[in-house]
């Protein structure tokens, strides 16, 4: 679906309409620029990749001797040039580089993955605001039903002006409630549709229940999955192998290569051609490339210590947001399931009680308070769970735009 309601969310209350989280997600793999960012970076890996193994090139060129003996001694002829790489070197330089390849490859996934879970969590957000949104209407509503029974019993003089005046300002209150719901959306489906790559996407109802379907997960297969497939992590191990064969090559790089140059030539002076070969091999005696290998083992050793840095990072921050899911969770079932049935039926017979003269206007505003704040923080609950759940679904990894793809 392409095109949104053109007069914005309050156009339906419908979850027939509207946008679902497939199309959303969609949307972000095929617009998100970190997405392409990283895409452009494995392109530019496999061509390093390719770069790397290929020998140099020969060098020709012209030889001339003898040239101001006015032809009669003159020496002229081609010469070639070939650089010849020992030790293997260019087979551990592309060793390298397909290693970078996978590394870029496993960043790109990040960068999916981030987008996923930035999509996702906006997503659910926006469902718990648009349920912000119906609660604080419908508080309005029953706001303005009460100042309507209340205008009546003042106008009967069995009101005072004081709950009159109390009912006025707690239905105005209500409207800015709600007023305030709505501009929480509009600022989340902005935040939504920039991450999904569609920035210009008037606000539409999105189709999803935030109340149900809440995960349930395992702690330790859950850090087993984490620790074998994010693919954060599985870049810096693509780094450590990498770095393996960077300590290889800067052990290779001690054996010199060869320079070797042919020259054929014709001498003028005897009338007949002839060649000269030269070989030049560097003398390795002050430089055995000391610092180049201690420089590799160095960084060898520091991305083996970033794939551990990250893993206690990933058990640290899968526990933390475990917990924070847990929490969350059973606050929200304690409200669904104890307190908003309660608070409801709590109104409902003080409604009535008011309206039969039983209760003041104060309890009926009390029992209106109650159950409007019970509905809230069932919506907090409700947030705090799904953004939870979807950074622990998302392999703990968010926040597409504000991140370097690179790392």
């Amino acid at each position: 679906m392409d095109e949104a309601p053109s007069d914005g969310v309050d156009s339906t209350r419908d979850n027939s309409e509207g946008y679902d989280l497939e199309t959303l997600l969609a949307w972000a793999f095929e617009n998100n620029p970190a997405i392409h960012e990283a895409e452009a970076r494995v392109e530019a890996a496999q061509g390093r990749y390719v770069q790397v193994g290929l020998p140099p090139n020969p060098a020709v060129g012209y030889s001339g001797q003898q040239l101001g003996s006015r032809g009669q001694a003159e020496q002229q002829g081609v010469l070639i040039e070939q650089e010849l790489v020992t030790g293997g070197k260019l087979r551990l330089l592309r060793r390298q580089a397909a290693w970078e390849v996978a590394r870029s490859e496993h960043l790109l996934e990040v960068a999916r993955q981030r987008t996923a879970t930035d999509v996702r969590t906006l997503y659910f957000e926006a469902l718990v605001a648009q349920r912000r949104i119906d609660v604080a209407e419908k508080l309005a509503e029953i706001a303005a039903r009460a100042e309507k029974t209340v205008k009546a019993l003042y106008d009967a003089q069995e009101a005072s002006l004081a709950d009159y005046l109390q009912a006025q300002i707690e239905t105005q209150t209500a409207r800015v409630l709600a007023e305030n719901a709505h501009a929480e959306f509009q600022g989340t489906w902005q935040r939504l549709v920039a991450v999904a790559g569609r920035p210009d996407l008037p606000p539409a109802r999105l189709r999803g229940d935030p109340t149900a379907d809440w995960p349930e997960y395992d702690p330790q297969r859950l850090l087993d999955q984490i620790l074998a497939a994010n693919p954060q992590l599985l870049a810096l191990e693509a780094d450590v192998q990498r770095a393996r064969w960077a300590v290889d090559y800067a052990h290779a790089a001690v054996i010199p290569n060869i320079q070797v140059q042919g020259i054929v030539q014709d001498d003028r002076a005897t009338g007949s051609s002839n060649g000269a070969l030269q070989v030049t091999v560097p003398v390795p005696l002050w430089n055995r490339n000391q610092g180049g290998i201690q420089q590799a083992w160095g960084e060898l050793s520091a991305a083996q210590q970033a794939v551990d840095r990250v893993a206690f990072g990933l058990r640290k921050k899968l526990a933390e947001t475990l917990q924070s899911y847990q929490v969350a969770r059973q606050q929200a079932e304690r409200y669904r399931d104890q307190i908003l049935p309660k608070a409801a039926e709590n109104l409902q017979l003080a409604q009535r009680a008011y309206e039969q003269g039983e209760f003041t206007y104060l309890q009926l505003l009390t029992a209106q308070r109650t159950y409007f704040q019970t509905e809230l923080n069932y919506l907090d609950a409700l947030g705090r769970l799904w953004r939870s759940a979807n950074s622990i679904d998302g392999l703990l990894l968010s926040d597409s735009l504000e991140t370097d793809p690179a790392n």
